[in-house]
């Protein structure tokens, strides 16, 4: 079956893991961080294809949302529209949507993740999970397709939670951060990231005329490029093959301009063609 993870995208779940020295932390009480509430559209191309993919093209658009605040709660929705154009003659659209609520202390989760292959339902996930937020293992339970309750590793955290992490640890100039994520795309796995942040641009890099009215805000921002590796729990001591890779531009208000998505066959750039910058509700 052919599925197409919005992970690496919607969210940076990184756990606390090695980054979190006294110099973050340090950053975070003198300056907290807050995201925007934003609404992303980008088309969807293939970089690269491999022979044994059996692929001739790939092309669509994916749509990105994000709202929210600490008090009250975040809350994400993305949907990637693909068609998949095969070397045998066949097409495949594929249709995916995810949404998901953060409870604004980061310890409240839940999710929803369906799949359309060329109109049918091939994937319906929903569930939710919690975390303790001290020493002690979290605990999930899926509701779609089957019910079953599932355990989190107590070093995981959720997406939102993720994002400003990662942030933190790009202003404290770190450029290697290791994590577990759990953000219910892939049922009841958690899975460990590897991420590398590298090449600091400074807030005034980018600069007019700009195509996109929301890059005026943009500009007065920093940014930087970030490359995540995803691991499965599963794999065997030494393997260091991950599951797929992503290539970002991260700003510090955690919007998301260019990408790349790589696996193991291909390779899809994401272009911005739409982007709106809201402010974040008054608490």
């Amino acid at each position: 079956m052919i599925r197409f993870s919005s992970r690496g995208i919607l969210a940076f779940v990184f756990a606390a893991g090695l980054v979190m020295g006294s110099d973050i932390a340090a950053y975070a009480q003198a300056k907290p961080l807050t995201l925007a509430p934003y609404r992303a559209l980008y088309d969807l191309t293939n970089l690269s294809l491999s022979k044994r993919s059996g692929i001739r093209s790939i092309s669509g658009l994916m749509s990105v949302g994000f709202a929210g605040a600490a008090c009250e709660g975040y809350t994400s929705n993305s949907r990637v529209v693909l068609q998949i154009n095969r070397r045998n003659g066949r097409k495949i659209v594929s249709d995916l949507k995810s949404t998901s609520w953060e409870g604004g202390e980061g310890l409240s989760f839940r999710f929803n993740t369906k799949q359309l292959l060329n109109g049918r339902v091939s994937e319906d996930i929903s569930g939710r999970a919690k975390l303790t937020g001290g020493n002690k293992e979290g605990a999930g339970a899926l509701l779609k397709p089957k019910t079953s309750k599932f355990v989190i590793p107590k070093t995981a955290i959720f997406p939102t939670e993720y994002t400003l992490k990662v942030i933190e640890a790009a202003k404290a100039g770190k450029s290697f951060f290791k994590t577990l994520i759990f953000d219910g795309t892939e049922k009841d796995k958690t899975v460990s990231a590897v991420a590398f942040i590298s090449k600091r641009l400074p807030a005034g890099t980018l600069k007019p005329p700009f195509k996109l009215k929301a890059e005026a805000k943009l500009a007065k921002l920093e940014s930087w490029s970030v490359e995540v590796s995803y691991f499965s729990l599963d794999q065997k001591t030494g393997d260091q093959t991950p599951s797929y890779r992503a290539n970002l531009l991260l700003y510090e208000n955690g919007v998301v301009t260019d990408m790349r998505m790589i696996y193991d066959d291909f390779t899809l750039k994401g272009k911005l063609r739409v982007l709106e910058i809201n402010n974040a509700p008054d608490c």
